[in-house]
């Protein structure tokens, strides 16, 4: 799992939008880290599969 960086407070006006941007840009990233690790678990059981054929 992913650590999310902490970084400054933004002081600006949309202080609130720009952290549910990034709390959905993070969101993003884990689903991505998520499915590739999904597809790579089935990549790997179609390889074993091969190899029980043989």
């Amino acid at each position: 799992m992913m650590e999310v960086p902490k970084e400054p407070a933004d002081l600006t006006q949309d202080n609130g939008l720009i952290i549910e941007h990034r709390r959905q840009f993070y969101t993003n990233i884990n689903l991505k880290d998520k499915l590739k690790l999904i597809t790579f678990i089935q990549l790997m059981m179609v390889t074993l599969k091969k190899w029980t054929y043989f």
